[in-house]
């Protein structure tokens, strides 16, 4: 039988050989059968029929279909069988031979009847048989009929016959057991590329090479021989035609050095153009490249290539056999092979008639424009392959000079920027400022440069950019002024401000100039100075005023953005998110990938100020499977995986995360990490009860960026506070408190107002507890984010701990417990934070309180426990909003309670009730909120 090696058994391939299998031992034993092994092209069919092989004791015999399209398979079948020992077409002991095939033009029955007489008598006197027929669907149809009537009946004799067939099976097949060949799917790819390249490769390229090699594991091996580091981590795309191993380069080098000066120009046009037919193909075997007639015969030259396995034919159609096969014979092609075969091609209009590859520009084509191939690489890089449009338009850019050039350098630029291939689009930027400075699409290249400088988190230079934008002003002054307010937005992302007087002057010149994509990006960026000056109040006057000139419905996804990102860092949540899901609206296919990755990211960071690090956790995911951390703002991405696997209680995964981005010389050596990553391992030490390193880590974090100009600048201070209370440094605490205090005064928002009160209630007395608690958790019409109120009755019940209040506290506690369980935040109850040991969970008793509930109360308190809204609740309990909010009072009333939170926690510990799990809920909550979210550009886009 077949043999299943530990690979084969590892594969997908599994079943369909065990199927086969099963068919061999019915043959065997006298119940034969005829299958059908059908799949798509290259997807593992020849692979099955190598581990066929030969079975023992089945003597094969192997035909293929594209070979017999001028004879009758069972005179190939009979032939073959004479040659085992003659004892198919002569019987023993001196008697007469059986006669031969009946002729062709003979009825079908009585010519399957014979050949099955022939088979009969074989078996009987030697062994079974296995008769394989490879692409038996492209047999005529006479031998189709033939095949489909001895496959009814073999069912008494000791024969499988295995017809492989594309997806399209021909009717005559139908009735025979059908057998499918799974194809390998991109999983599989990234998961045999991953263990070829020892490291986990792009998603990009997983998906290039899966595409490239129709899922082949052999073909995408050899693709994977000659990868470079750029194209393995996701910055640079592969190119098309790609590089193959040497050996088959070497073997179809061979294969050259035997054909004619015309067979190698015929090979050539095969690897341009995918098929030709046969008929085209004779024309070009018979022309000289003078256009001479030659003296030897078309079909000679044509079958001669078809002997020698040079090319394939189907039908009346010719081929190579792979991509990989005509990539290989592209690479040894001569130039002047090349331009012969392109000439043969635009004269007998060959692409027409023919499939031509998509990344090749102008072949066949009547015209070859600019225009023409700028609209190919477009529709290529949205539908297809964004590989292939790069690769198009860079051996279009090599045939043309001038503007042509550089409008095909300037797609080829921001196309490889929104698909996240940063050093592809840094060479094309590069080639246009190099050699077109004075061009239109200067300002264009000149944006990527800075986005690609930016993405990767490495230094602009100042100097340069200043320069850039004043050369680009003498001819482009819209260009220059947007150029100077990206360069601006950029600085201003990393907190530096020093040598932006020159570009601030350049944004702010001809504001008056009517410009039309100008003034958006410099009302943002103005906005943005305001922020860093620590002035809220003039920045929102001035997004206000932005908006009022242009509604952010009408504004660019990548402006979208931006302006959602200042609002969230002053305070305006729920503006925020409206204004990234609308510019979510568009679905995933007509986003390129940069676009839907920095969507991803300020919803991510909505998400972590919000509490719901389980929705964080999805969206990381998702942005991570689009484009890599590594690749696209690391210090932003891996400080939100940081908070978010410190939140979860993941810690030593976080500590292996820091342990790949910390410079050699240790924390302290770590001025080039941006303060948000401090701050970050700095949340995570104050987690797990570390004061000493969450106040170096911190400490780091203020002296590389001293700013309150944002949420999470702001949270540092307090953290800070916290820890140094944790240290019993009261005075340091009171310090720090102080200036946070005093230079937030005049600017502070409603949110950072109540992170403010939160450190207020760190350092003051307990008998002022209470007022600094009430202002910390915020009003109704401040909803401060769940985990922000956790973690501030935490720090209640540990102060009232600390003061012999045991009842008081275990109350605060229990909520505080309830609401970090709510939001998934595990790392907050079992990191080692808290003086308190005891959680609600272990000290859950019966509330008899809740037996006063009414059964109608009790739906409701169960439906809350799940997240659902009073809206929501009304109509699963069909009873109005408004019936709810009584019901609610109710039961506050009853249970002495203010908040839902409190609720929670009583159900939870209710052993009458039914228990809802907060984890678990969070969960669930966080896969529907994550499908809310459409994915999808940070900060500058083209």
């Amino acid at each position: 039988m077949i043999n299943l090696g530990s690979d084969a058994r590892a594969s997908r391939l599994n079943v369909t050989i065990r199927r086969i299998n099963g068919h061999l031992d019915a043959a065997q034993s006298g119940r034969g059968a005829a299958v059908v092994l059908f799949g798509a092209p290259r997807s593992g069919r020849t692979r099955i029929l190598g581990e066929v092989g030969r079975p023992k004791p089945f003597r094969t015999i192997s035909l293929t279909g594209s070979g017999h399209t001028n004879e009758s398979i069972d005179v190939s079948i009979a032939a073959l069988l004479a040659r085992f020992d003659n004892l198919a077409l002569a019987k023993p002991d001196g008697e007469p031979k059986a006669r031969g095939p009946l002729p062709p033009d003979t009825h079908v029955g009585a010519r399957g009847e014979h050949l099955l007489d022939v088979i009969e008598k074989y078996t009987r006197e030697s062994a079974p048989l296995l008769i394989v027929i490879d692409d038996a669907d492209r047999l005529p149809d006479s031998s189709l009929d033939l095949l489909g009537y001895m496959g009814r009946r073999l069912a008494n004799h000791q024969v499988l016959l295995i017809l492989v067939s594309r997806l399209e099976r021909p009717a005559q097949f139908l009735p025979f057991s059908q057998i499918p060949v799974l194809q390998r799917s991109v999983t599989d790819t990234a998961a045999l590329t991953t263990a070829s390249l020892g490291r986990r490769p792009a998603p990009a390229l997983v998906m290039e090479l899966h595409r490239a090699a129709a899922g082949n594991p052999g073909d995408t091996l050899e693709l994977c021989g000659a990868l470079t580091e750029d194209q393995i981590t996701g910055l640079a795309a592969l190119r098309y035609p790609m590089t193959v191993s040497a050996e088959r380069i070497e073997r179809w080098a061979r294969a050259g050095a035997r054909l004619t000066e015309n067979q190698r120009t015929l090979l050539t046009v095969l690897a341009l153009v995918q098929s030709i037919s046969v008929r085209d193909a004779e024309k070009i075997a018979q022309t000289s490249d003078s256009g001479d007639a030659v003296s030897a015969p078309a079909e000679a030259e044509v079958s001669s290539m078809i002997e020698l396995r040079c090319i394939e034919q189907f039908g009346d159609q010719l081929r190579i056999g792979s991509d990989l096969d005509r990539w290989a014979i592209r690479t040894i092609t001569t130039p002047t092979h090349d331009a012969e075969a392109r000439r043969v091609i635009a004269r007998g209009g060959l692409a027409r008639c023919s499939t031509v590859d998509a990344y090749m520009p102008g072949i066949g084509d009547p015209v070859d424009e600019v225009e023409m191939v700028l609209a190919r690489a477009t529709s290529l890089a949205r539908d297809q392959s964004c590989a292939q449009a790069l690769s198009l338009l860079r051996e279009a850019a090599a045939t043309h000079t001038g503007d042509g050039r550089a409008r095909l350098l300037a797609l080829a630029c921001k196309l490889a920027m929104l698909h996240g291939f940063l050093t592809d689009a840094d060479e094309f930027a590069d080639a246009v400022v190099r050699d077109y400075p004075g061009s239109l699409h200067r300002a264009l290249v000149e944006r990527v440069k800075l986005e690609v400088r930016h993405l990767t988190d490495q230094p602009m230079n100042l100097e340069r950019v200043t320069a850039a934008a004043v050369s680009i002003g003498d001819f482009d002054p819209d260009g220059a002024r947007s150029l100077a307010a990206l360069a601006i937005l950029a600085q201003l992302e990393h907190h530096r401000t020093d040598g932006l007087e020159s570009l601030i002057q350049l944004m702010r010149a001809n504001s008056e100039a009517p410009i039309v994509a100008a003034p958006a990006w410099c009302n943002l960026a103005e906005v943005t100075l305001a922020v860093e000056a620590e002035n809220p109040a003039l920045a929102l006057a001035l997004h206000d005023e932005s908006d009022s000139q242009s509604s952010f419905s009408r504004r660019s996804v990548s402006e979208a953005i931006i302006s959602a990102s200042l609002l969230g860092r002053l305070g305006r949540l729920g503006e925020a998110r409206d204004r990234l899901e609308f510019a979510s609206d568009l679905p995933d296919s007509e986003q390129p990938p940069l676009t839907r990755t920095n969507l991803l990211l300020p919803q991510l960071d909505l998400e972590l100020l919000n509490g719901n690090v389980l929705v964080a956790q999805t969206l990381w995911d998702r942005a991570e499977a689009i484009i890599p951390a590594r690749n696209h703002l690391p210090s932003r991405r891996i400080s939100q995986q940081l908070q978010i696997l410190g939140v979860l209680g993941r810690f030593e995964e976080a500590d292996r995360v820091a342990a790949q981005v910390l410079p050699i010389g240790g924390v302290g050596s770590a001025s080039r990490i941006g303060a948000r990553l401090l701050g970050a391992l700095g949340q995570n030490a104050l987690m797990r009860g570390n004061a000493d390193r969450a106040v170096m880590l911190l400490e780091q974090s203020i002296d590389h960026v001293d700013r309150h100009s944002g949420i999470w600048q702001t949270r540092r201070y307090i953290d800070l506070i916290e820890a140094l209370m944790m240290m019993d440094d009261r005075p340091s605490a009171e310090r720090v408190l102080d200036l946070s205090t005093r230079r937030l005064r005049s600017c502070a928002t409603p949110l950072i107002s109540a992170l403010l009160a939160r450190g207020r209630l760190l350092v003051a007395d307990i008998d002022s507890c209470v007022e600094l608690l009430e202002l910390a958790l915020g009003t109704r019409e401040l909803e401060v984010p769940a985990l922000e109120r956790a973690r501030t009755l935490a720090i209640y019940a540990d102060r009232l701990r600390a003061h012999g209040k045991i009842a008081q506290s275990r109350r605060r506690q229990r909520t505080a417990h309830a609401l970090f369980e709510r939001v998934g935040a595990q790392g907050w109850i079992d990191g080692g934070r808290w003086s308190w040991t005891e959680t609600s969970s272990t000290e859950a008793q019966d509330d008899p309180r809740l037996l006063a509930l009414t059964d109608t109360e009790r739906k409701v308190a169960n439906l809350v426990v799940t997240g659902m809204r009073n809206r929501d609740i009304g109509a699963q309990l069909y009873i109005s909003q408004r019936m709810v909010e009584k019901h609610l009072t109710s039961m506050f009333r009853k249970l002495g309670i203010r908040s839902r939170a409190g609720l929670y926690a009583a159900i939870k510990n209710d052993s009458h009730s039914p228990r809802v799990s907060g984890p678990s809920h969070s969960l669930a909550q966080s896969h529907s909120l994550a499908q809310s979210h459409s994915p999808a550009l940070s900060y500058f886009t083209v």
